[in-house]
């Protein structure tokens, strides 16, 4: 039972432990989305910002103005390099950003469809002025790939809430399990120190009902460690002996047996403390004693 008690507060001491070190591995996992979802987040903002702007530029850009075609073209290229780096992954202003989920799949789909007709209108329109199919095109697609990047954006955005809410969902569940183990630890312990407490007791309560047996006994009692030293004796052996408890006490017990005895005697102790054989202890022997005035 006190091996038992013992492991298992062992192992509630070690399982909220476990529960520590599992909230700081989820907080750790969690920190690296957090760290990475602003930055793909800013990403498809500025996409849906470039849709806008590309609109804006192409416009100008109809109306023959070289400059806004030479910033127009610009935008294209900006908008293939922030959609390639949404898509699959890459290096974008000096930072190394993680292509998005699996879950964004479809809204990356639809803008990638909504762009790649309208790209070449674009550069049409930055190549060369009043091409009205070109500026037509453009005119149909812009809002289109628009509402398609706002859609990225707002899915990244609810994406990043979902992560918070199942994260505080863990910690709460971790922190949960913690707390009933530390309750269940107490308990425990608690448990462990009352049985402690009445084997102690039930220890004494023994202790004192031999010892008051013993004293009382009429019947001379010598007890003797291995060694086969007396360690306690009783007043009735006191009596028999003729010895007081401070003489008896420490002396071999072939002191208060004859001679032809002690031989036979010492064996039997040799033999029972290597082989734990003994072929007295448990049986009444009738043996001869020797007194202190023989």
């Amino acid at each position: 039972m006190k091996f038992t008690i013992t492991r298992q507060i062992a192992t509630l001491l070690i399982l909220p432990a476990l529960g520590a070190l599992l909230t700081l591995g989820v907080f750790y996992t969690y920190l690296k989305q957090a760290l990475e979802e602003p930055q793909i987040v800013n990403i498809a903002g500025r996409q849906r910002l470039l849709s806008q702007q590309m609109g804006d530029l192409a416009y100008l850009s109809q109306q023959g103005r070289a400059s806004s075609q030479d910033s127009l073209r610009k935008l294209v290229s900006r908008f293939n390099q922030t959609h390639s780096v949404l898509m699959q992954g890459g290096n974008l202003e000096g930072l190394r950003i993680h292509p998005a989920s699996k879950s964004l799949k479809e809204e990356l789909e639809l803008v990638e469809k909504t762009w790649a007709p309208l790209e070449p209108q674009l550069l049409i329109i930055a190549s060369a002025s009043a091409n009205s199919d070109a500026w037509q095109a453009v005119q149909a697609q812009i809002p289109r790939l628009t509402e398609t990047s706002n859609r990225v954006v707002n899915a990244l955005q609810e994406q990043s809430r979902a992560h918070t809410n199942r994260l505080l969902s863990v910690l709460i569940a971790i922190a949960g399990a913690d707390i009933l183990l530390i309750f269940a630890g107490i308990y425990v312990v608690k448990r462990y120190v009352a049985e402690r407490k009445n084997s102690e007791r039930a220890l004494l309560e023994r202790e004192t009902q031999f010892q008051s047996l013993f004293q009382s006994a009429n019947d001379a009692i010598i007890l003797a460690n291995s060694a086969g030293a007396v360690i306690q004796t009783n007043p009735g052996a006191q009596i028999l002996f003729g010895y007081s408890k401070e003489e008896m006490l420490g002396q071999p017990l072939t002191t208060f047996m004859p001679e032809r005895y002690r031989e036979a005697h010492q064996k039997g102790l040799g033999r029972l403390n290597s082989t734990g054989e003994a072929q007295v202890i448990g049986q009444s022997v009738e043996l001869h004693g020797l007194k202190k005035d023989n």
